[in-house]
């Protein structure tokens, strides 16, 4: 979960949403969104807890005796943690009978495979993507109308229960923010109910499409990475730079922010790597996408894995990889991740590293 937050923020209240990003697991354990996305009055049967990352097919080729890596906020810091591969990228977003239904054209196995001329298939993966990103969104915005509510009425110990905070860290969430009298937890609020509704627009667009079988409003660009590798990604992020360093894009809040869909999906010998976008912003992606097409595999390995420390948060390595990393490499990528929550950075300043050769630490 990857805040948009001003650059103006002081470092101790910085502070403060970090540990308060480490409560957000364990507060949405317990109060999670559970409901289908789809709303249709076809639902039948139990929310369930989908897999976002296919758990079968592309989770299973990450894993290691049934575990994968994901980098997750603790109160300390990020981390990479071992998590079992059913509960990795599992969200409550649809009913069985949709869940189902909506991507039974990406349930790959014996029967079905990726086909990197179909338009279906790469929209269908984005709505995924899409579809968890906005769930997660939802529960952001639920909490912090309720932190809210308790900062209004001053009850720093509500603040403090729901937070897991100390009193000095509760207390800077409950402060006016840099512009004067208005509370920091209601600019906060303010940026996140513009990307939960730029996400629910994005949603219903996909989802349109999929259900109608029309895909003329997005393109895909599919890049090969031979060998299985390991990493995999179901993710939604703003573009901000090019490959160079460029800003391209921007997440100010009125802004026509550029949003990406990454999936990538190591199956036996071979990586898929799905970008998916609104047609709309093909000229400004154009240059992005040709720096790509022009690395040599080497390099298009690093400059992805580049891409998915900055901007994606829903993304599980393998234990292969992580495992074999020594105590500062490790380290080195659990602290570019954390410094990219509040902002992204540009990729040049990311540590070289490579998620999808059979190399292991940093290049």
């Amino acid at each position: 979960m990857k805040f948009e937050l001003d650059s103006q923020v002081p470092p101790k209240r910085r502070e403060a949403i970090r540990r308060w990003r480490a409560g957000f697991a364990e507060w949405s354990k317990r109060n999670a969104f559970a409901g289908c996305l789809a709303q249709s009055a076809g639902c039948s049967g139990p929310i369930i807890r989908a897999h976002s990352i296919q758990n079968s097919r592309v989770l299973e080729a990450v894993a290691v005796d049934g575990h994968v890596y994901m980098f997750e906020a603790r109160p300390q810091g990020v981390s990479l943690v071992r998590l079992g591969r059913q509960e990795a990228s599992t969200f409550t977003g649809f009913c069985q009978k949709h869940d189902t239904e909506l991507f039974r054209t990406v349930d790959f196995g014996a029967q079905r495979t990726f086909a990197a001329n179909s338009i279906e298939q790469a929209v269908t993966l984005a709505l995924r993507a899409v579809a968890r990103e906005y769930w997660l969104k939802l529960n952001v915005r639920k909490l912090l109308g309720l932190l809210l509510s308790a900062a209004r009425r001053n009850d720093l110990a509500e603040i403090k229960r729901i937070t897991f905070l100390d009193d000095e860290h509760a207390r800077l969430l409950m402060e006016t923010g840099h512009d004067g009298p208005r509370l920091f937890l209601e600019d906060m609020l303010i940026g996140t109910r513009s990307s939960t509704d730029r996400l629910r627009r994005i949603f219903h667009s996909l989802f349109s499409q999929v259900k109608n079988g029309e895909y003329h409003l997005w393109r895909s660009r599919i890049y090969e990475i031979h060998g299985q590798g390991n990493v995999a990604v179901s993710s939604v992020f703003s573009v901000e730079f090019d490959l160079a360093g460029n800003r391209i894009g921007s997440i100010a809040l009125h802004a026509d922010v550029m949003e990406v869909v990454l999936s990538v999906m190591p199956m036996v010998d071979r990586t898929w790597v799905v970008f998916v976008y609104h047609k709309r912003f093909d000229d400004r992606l154009r240059r992005l996408f040709e720096q790509l097409d022009s690395c040599t595999e080497d390099r298009l390995c690093v400059a992805i894995s580049k891409m998915i420390l900055t901007y994606c948060e829903n993304a599980a390595l393998s234990p292969r990889y992580v495992e074999g990393l020594s105590v500062e490499a490790r380290t080195s990528l659990e602290n570019a991740f954390a410094q990219t929550l509040p902002c992204a950075r540009p990729l040049d300043e990311m540590p070289d590293c490579d998620f999808f050769q059979n190399r292991v630490g940093l290049t």
